[in-house]
């Protein structure tokens, strides 16, 4: 199977490439960090793509005092959309040089969208791997602890959370960590016939909302669940068998 990767920078995903590269499977990923930061990950050359330009720059506006605070407000409208571009300008290219397209994408949330509209339209699957609750839960669950303890939040730029929600709307599965993040895609208007809770990972099938990784326990309720994270934080093993992502 050929599997194309998205991400911002490095995270997890050059890990989950390697292993991929290991098995015959990766055939490029995508990163907004130059090629000079990437040769450190253990990937040859042509397996590695990047788009640097607005990112990049990004991070090195950030070492000069005083402009932190409004890095955001600047870059966060330029570099995902440009970068979710981008990545439709490689798939057409390779059309052009006659190379297969992948197979798969898998993008960390928000690193694309258009481009996995695209692949879709031409036969692959897109896979959002947000590695979290979900983004609106998450920003209201957030808030709510700003106000209950009185302390200053800055201000959320909304364009994120929308635009991830657009993402989740589209994808063929959406990858997450833990029942309790699963549960949070439920309690946000993303419908399933049954909840169900893994001890490694819940593996959604986004076209029809049913979950491909098969668990044992059926959950609660959110708020329940919510509580119990709240008085005493909780870890999840990761997902081990990633590829169970691309599963009919």
């Amino acid at each position: 199977m050929r599997i194309a990767q998205a991400v911002f920078g490095v995270f997890h995903h050059f890990d989950l490439a390697r292993e991929l590269d290991r098995r015959g499977h990766l055939q490029r990923i995508y990163s907004t960090w130059p090629w000079r930061r990437l040769q450190r990950e253990g990937l040859a050359h042509d397996k590695v793509a990047t788009y640097p330009y607005f990112h990049t720059l990004q991070f090195a506006l950030g070492r000069v005092p005083g402009l932190s605070p409004y890095l955001d407000d600047w870059f966060q409208p330029i570099v995902a959309p440009t970068f979710d571009r981008w990545q439709i300008r490689q798939f057409e290219r390779q059309l052009r040089r006659g190379e297969p397209l992948p197979e798969a994408l898998i993008s960390i949330a928000g690193a694309s969208h258009y481009a996995g509209l695209w692949l879709q339209q031409h036969g692959g699957k897109f896979i959002c791997d947000r590695g979290s609750s979900h983004h609106r839960f998450q920003m209201e669950l957030v808030s709510d602890e700003f106000r209950r303890w009185g302390a200053p939040q800055e201000p959320v730029d909304i364009r994120n959370v929308v635009r991830e929600e657009e993402i989740y709307a589209v994808a063929d599965a959406i990858s997450v960590p833990s029942s309790f993040a699963a549960q949070t895609y439920v309690d946000m208007g993303i419908p399933r016939r049954s909840c169900t809770a893994s001890r490694t990972a819940s593996i959604w099938n986004a076209s029809n909302r049913q979950p491909l990784l098969r668990a044992r326990n059926s959950t609660s309720s959110t708020q329940a669940r919510l509580a119990s994270a709240k008085a005493s934080h909780t870890s999840s093993k990761p997902f081990r068998n990633f590829p169970i992502l691309i599963r009919n």
